[in-house]
This record gives C-alpha cells, structure tokens and sequence, in this order.
C-alpha cells in the first residue's frame, strides 16, 4: 500500500474528489483507511482543490472501530476548499472543528446498546463541524427503544436542510417518545 500512496503522491493536488474504503469483512477497518490518508497527507502535501471527501464501508455493518476513528489532524490544513464529508459505517470524530465542510451525509446503524452512543457520538461530530449546512442522515437500523439514556442538548444552527432516510424501518413499529431516532431528533 506505501508504493501505491508513494505513486499516487503527484496527483494528490489536483484531485476534487477522494474516496477511501475500508472492508470489515476481510480484516480492514475505518482506522486502517484513514491512517492510509495520513500517510497520504503526509509531508505537507496540500490539495486545495479537493472538494468531497467519502469514507465508506464496504459492507452494512458497523465499523468496529467506528468509536474511535479520528480524522488526521492536519485535514483542514490539507484540505481547505473541502466541503463534502460523507461517512459510512462510522462516525468520524475530528480532533479540531473542521470549518469548511458544509455538507454532510451520514450512513449509520445507530444501535443503543453498543460500546459507545452512537447518536452521541453523531452529535459530538456535529459539533466539530460548525459550518454544515446540508445534512443527510441515512439510519439504516435503528433500536426501537432508546432506554435510559439522555442525550445533550445540542444546538446546530447553521443546519438548513436536513434529510432523515429511515430505510427498511417499519415506522408504525417505533415507538415516537422512547426510540433512539426520536431521542436524537429531540
């Protein structure tokens, strides 16, 4: 994989769209994937021009390690005309607010009773991301009870358009007061 990163070095520059998969089912993961855009990154490379970002899964699980994968630290100095993030899989958590990205689209299971939250975890993300204007959130499966768990309230007003996808979720069978989609919306 160095050779290829090594080859494709040149390029970096002047690419608008970048996409990383990463593949659960034969030993890779999301950390793996953006540790290979680290090393992409690496030596003050820049890429002014890049526009979207996708990280996508190549199955409809979760990322393991979705909890803890963190965007390189240096993205938005790498990156500064990006404003596409799309994720799926796994929630990315960037280390420092990522101020040029406008658009984000998310494709997540949101199960409760995992290591972790992951609607806390998507509200942590929608902190760091000051800026984001469109938002598209793709639950693929969601528990249909929340439980009793609280979520911070957290306000995002720089959100204009929002498009929630509830795929094969039968919606008459969620319970409107106790589900974990519920509970993020509130």
């Amino acid at each position: 994989m160095r050779t290829f990163i090594d080859i494709c070095r040149p390029i970096v520059p002047r690419l608008k769209t970048l996409t990383l998969v990463y593949d659960k089912d034969w030993g890779g993961d999301v950390n793996d994937a953006l540790g290979e855009l680290a090393g992409l990154l690496g030596n003050g490379l820049c890429s002014p021009t890049l526009e979207q970002l996708f990280v996508r899964s190549d199955g409809i699980r979760n990322a393991v390690s979705a909890f803890a994968a963190k965007f390189p630290d240096n993205t938005q100095v790498w990156a500064p005309n990006l404003h596409t993030l799309r994720c799926s899989y796994f929630l990315p958590i960037p280390s420092a607010p990522m101020s040029s990205i406008s658009t984000l689209v998310i494709i997540h299971n949101f199960y409760y009773r995992v290591l972790r939250s992951p609607p806390e975890d998507l509200l942590k993300l929608l902190l760091m991301l000051p800026n984001v204007s469109d938002f598209t959130l793709d639950a693929c499966s969601v528990e249909y009870s929340f439980g009793d768990g609280t979520l911070p309230v957290t306000v995002c007003p720089s959100i204009k358009s929002f498009h929630l996808r509830l795929p094969y979720l039968i919606l008459r069978e969620i319970p409107v007061d106790d589900s974990c989609i519920g509970t993020l919306l509130n």
